[in-house]
């Protein structure tokens, strides 16, 4: 029987049945938790998530909050197995001890673990005191589904220190990435005119820490109109760029931004990504996404790049008066060697899609980036089609069936029988237009 019609999508962790540890009080005021199970949430009118706990399991009473993801009342642990933060010196974690100053008799005490060999962690209470055990615990004393089963008080008192129960609530601190210092130069990826992908120019705001470990950076830009943009901090971002610092030594291959003037960019003006095809020592050849090149000095201009003055310095009037060969170049990635000669930034990628009636097609696309993996293979990024901001990723073939790329240098020569594309529009195809067979 349907008792109430299907709800806006509430956040992830709001799901009936999770676990939701309620912060309470135990012997000697001692900070605990209490187990609990989600029963209940709904919308409010301001836009906020209530949502309702049983809890303690074992003498429930009822509970609401207002959803918070980072709250001092109430601790969502990771309910997905593949969620679980890591164990590691330094983590927090709660485990389960009885007591009987609090309601039914036990509850979860918070920790810090201060020794850790793979199967045994070493945790040190807020209470003082110190207890060895084994993690992580059997999978069925934390299903929550049974929780007044196998968490009942007696098995918790039949429990010795080495066989508790533990869950990781905070990875170990770990210290700020060195390379982030507030008000250095970030840029973050944008559009510009025709929708080419372009960075704007940005300021790190602020770096804090969430209470899963990980970092999260405010970035304010464009900063001729800043605006705030919020990151996890990546060794290998997509959103955003750090230009290394030093920087690096210029050569073919080098990865950089030249400043361009841009009506349709926030701020009038942003930063463009090219390869260096060609060096002399004096004047560097850049290839740009757009396939346009020019030859610009390097360096030149340096005093523009003063990123605590880069209101003043890089302004649009300022940017639009450069030649491209006096403009100021930064290098934000090494040279890659060995890439395929058939990577070049700016190149027509076609990509296969689907039109009207689920035809077979392929979208007009341009090679914007190109970059060794982790799986040691070369993988491309793709802006497709042309009038959206859609990055695509693949892994680089050869003989590819995702995508084709269209390299002039190798035409095919035409004849009878030979494969062509055509470009027809096509209102069901993305972006309005498709190249056909």
């Amino acid at each position: 029987i349907v008792i109430r019609e299907e709800k806006k999508r509430a956040p992830d962790p709001l799901r009936l049945g999770t676990r939701v540890l309620v912060r309470s009080k135990g012997t000697n005021d001692t900070g605990c938790f209490l187990e609990g199970r989600l029963v209940d949430w709904k919308e409010l009118k301001d836009g906020k998530w209530e949502f309702a706990v049983d809890a303690p399991l074992l003498d429930p009473k009822r509970h609401t909050f207002v959803y918070e993801k980072d709250s001092s009342a109430y601790l969502i642990p990771p309910h997905q197995k593949h969620d679980d933060l890591k164990i590691s010196v330094g983590a927090r974690v709660v485990g389960t001890f009885d007591d009987k100053a609090v309601g039914g008799g036990w509850a979860w005490f918070e920790g810090e673990v201060t020794a850790w060999d793979g199967t045994h962690a070493t945790v040190k209470y807020n209470d003082g005191s110190e207890w060895t055990t084994k993690y992580p615990p059997r999978e069925q004393v934390m299903d929550i589904r049974h929780s007044e089963d196998v968490l009942s008080l007696s098995a918790v008192e039949k429990m010795d220190a080495a066989n508790i129960a533990l869950i990781v609530i905070k990875e170990a601190k770990r210290d700020a990435p060195k390379e982030m210092k507030i008000g250095m130069r970030v840029l973050v990826r944008s559009s510009g005119m025709n929708s080419r992908p372009c960075l704007m120019e940005g300021r790190l705001k602020e770096l804090k820490e969430r209470r899963d470990g990980r970092w999260q950076l405010t970035v304010y830009a464009p900063l001729a109109n800043p605006k705030p943009h919020t990151f996890m901090y990546s060794e290998n971002p997509s959103s955003y760029v750090v230009p290394p610092d030093p920087e690096l030594k210029m050569e073919v291959g080098v990865r950089v931004v030249g400043c361009f003037g841009d009506g349709e960019a926030e701020g009038k003006w942003a930063w463009y990504e090219g390869d260096v095809t060609a060096w002399d020592g004096t004047t560097a050849t850049v290839e740009y996404t757009d396939s346009t090149i020019w030859k610009t000095q390097y360096p030149s201009r340096r005093e523009m790049l003063n990123i605590e003055e880069s209101e003043k310095l890089l302004t649009r009037n300022t940017v639009q008066s450069l030649h491209p060969a006096l403009m100021p170049l930064l290098i934000i990635r090494e040279a890659k060697k060995g890439a395929p000669e058939e990577l070049r930034l700016g190149k027509r990628v076609l990509v296969r899609s689907t039109g009207a009636n689920g035809a077979p097609c392929l979208l007009e696309g341009r090679l914007v980036d190109f970059d060794v993996k982790e799986d040691e293979k070369w993988h491309i990024v793709v802006n497709a089609p042309l009038g959206s901001t859609k990055r695509r990723e693949f892994v680089y073939d050869v003989d590819a069936t995702e995508y084709v790329i269209v390299s002039p240098e190798k035409e095919h020569k035409m004849g009878v029988d030979s494969r062509v594309v055509g470009c027809f529009g096509d209102s069901q195809a993305e972006g309005g237009w498709a190249w056909y067979y």
